[in-house]
C-alpha cells in the first residue's frame, strides 16, 4: 500500500538520510511483476518515486536517489514508461546491470546502449524548479567476464583482465561509474571476480583460508584506475582502419605536466601503430599491466590489452594521421598512397570552400555511435562538404 511506503520513506529519510551517501530505491523494478518477483508496474513505481523525493527534499535534499538493478533487456522500455508518468525528474540516476556474455566490450555495444539510456534520462526536467538541471548519473554493475575452463576458445584470466580494462576506459570516457565484482563467491579460479580463495582439503575436512588469491584482472584494474586518476580525458581519436571498430584510441592530458597521452588497443586482432605522420614523438609506452613496449621500424605493437603512449608535441600535430596495420602485414590500402601526380605547370594549388552555410550535422556513424560534425551546406545543389578542420 502507498500509505505504508509513505510512512516508511518518511522515517528512513528523517533518521538515515543525512548519514548515507545515497538511496537505491528497489531492486529490479523492471522485472516481471509476478507474485514472488520484485517487479512493479510503472504507474505504481512512479508514485513510490514521488513519495521518496517528497521526504528526501524535506529531510536530506542533497542525498541522491537512484533506481536500482535495471536489466539491459528491459531498462529502456521501463524508463520510457516512467517518463510518460513524468517521474524521472524525481531521481538522480539509475543502476544498470550489464551482462556482456562472452562478447568483447566493443562488440557488446556498451557505450551505444549507455548513450541511449543517458539521452532518455536527461530528457526530464528537475523536480526542483529553483535548481539548475544537472545530468543524471549511471552506475554499472554486473559487467564482468568469467574465466572459463581450458579450451581452444575459452576466455582465460588475461582475456578477463583486458576486457575489464577496456570496459573501464569506455565507461570512464562517458563519466559512468563501474562497480567491480571483487571476490568469486564460488571460491574458484574460474568464473567471475578479481580474486578467489583456494580451498585446502584433508578429507573429510575442507578449509577455505581467509586470504584471497588475485587474478590478472586485479592488477589490470588497479593500474588502470591509478593511471586514469592522473589523466584528464580529452576525446576519442578515430583511427582509419579497414574494419570499423577494430582500432580504438582515446586521448588524455596528463594532470602532472600537461603532456598528451593516448591509450590504444585493438578489438579481436593484434596489430601495430606508427606515429611518424602525426607530428608527435613517443617518450614512453607500456601496457596497462605495466609492461614496456618497444617499436620495430617505427611500428609499436598493440593488441587486446590497451597500451598507454606518452607523447611529446612536435610541429603540425594531428593524431588523425596515425597509421595502423595488422600484425605481420603492411598498411592496408586505406593508409597507402594509391597514386601521386603533379599539375602540368608544376605549380601548387590551394582549394577552399566558397559559399554555403555553416551547419551542425548530427546522427550515427557507420559503427552506430552518435556523432556531431561541423560542415558547410551548399544550397544551390545540395552538396554537403565537411569542414577541413574535421578531416
Amino acid at each position: 500500500r502507498m500509505d505504508d511506503w509513505d510512512n516508511y520513506m518518511r522515517e528512513v529519510m528523517r533518521k538515515a538520510g543525512r548519514h548515507v551517501e545515497g538511496f537505491i530505491v528497489w531492486d529490479s523494478p523492471d522485472s516481471p511483476p509476478t507474485k514472488m518477483g520484485l517487479g512493479i508496474k510503472p504507474e505504481n513505481f512512479s508514485k513510490m518515486l514521488k513519495l521518496s523525493d517528497q521526504w528526501r527534499k524535506r529531510f536530506c535534499p542533497q542525498t541522491p536517489i537512484i533506481i536500482g538493478g535495471l536489466s539491459r533487456k528491459t531498462a529502456i522500455g521501463y524508463l520510457t514508461e516512467l517518463e510518460k508518468h513524468d517521474c524521472l525528474k524525481y531521481i538522480d540516476g539509475v543502476n544498470l546491470r550489464l551482462d556482456a556474455g562472452r562478447s568483447t566490450p566493443e562488440d557488446a555495444r556498451i557505450r551505444d546502449y549507455l548513450e541511449d539510456v543517458r539521452g532518455l534520462l536527461n530528457k526530464s526536467t528537475d523536480a526542483n524548479a529553483s535548481a539548475p538541471m544537472k545530468p543524471k548519473s549511471i552506475l554499472v554493475t554486473d559487467l564482468d567476464w568469467a574465466v572459463e575452463k581450458s579450451a581452444d576458445d575459452a576466455l582465460d584470466g588475461f582475456d578477463q583482465a583486458a576486457f575489464l580494462a577496456r570496459a573501464r576506459l569506455l565507461l570512464h570516457s562517458m563519466g559512468v561509474e563501474h562497480a567491480l565484482t571483487i571476490a568469486n563467491k564460488d571460491a574458484k579460479q574460474i568464473g567471475f571476480g578479481l580474486a578467489y580463495r583456494k580451498p585446502r582439503s584433508i578429507p573429510p575436512l575442507e578449509v577455505s583460508p581467509a586470504a584471497h588469491r588475485l587474478k590478472p584482472g586485479w592488477l589490470a584494474m588497479a593500474r588502470t584506475g591509478n593511471l586514469l586518476g592522473q589523466l584528464r580525458f580529452e576525446k576519442e581519436i578515430t583511427v582509419p582502419d579497414r574494419s570499423p571498430g577494430r582500432t580504438w584510441c582515446f586521448k588524455y592530458i596528463s594532470e602532472a605536466d600537461g603532456a598528451p597521452v593516448v591509450i590504444i588497443w585493438r578489438n579481436h586482432q593484434a596489430g601495430a601503430v606508427n606515429f611518424s605522420g602525426t607530428g608527435l614523438a613517443v617518450t614512453k609506452a607500456e601496457d596497462l599491466f605495466g609492461t614496456p613496449t618497444t617499436a620495430k621500424d617505427g611500428w609499436w605493437p598493440i593488441g587486446k590489452m590497451p597500451v598507454a603512449f606518452t607523447l611529446k608535441l612536435g610541429t603540425h600535430e594531428s593524431l588523425g594521421r596515425l597509421w595502423v596495420k595488422d600484425a605481420g602485414t603492411g598498411p592496408h590500402w586505406t593508409q597507402r598512397a594509391l597514386a601521386t601526380f603533379t599539375p602540368d605547370t608544376g605549380a601548387s594549388y590551394r582549394h577552399e570552400i566558397v559559399g554555403g552555410k555553416s551547419k551542425i550535422f548530427t546522427g550515427r556513424d557507420f559503427s552506430g555511435r552518435l556523432q556531431s560534425l561541423h560542415g558547410i551546406f551548399t544550397d544551390n545543389n545540395g552538396i554537403i562538404d565537411n569542414d577541413p578542420e574535421c578531416h
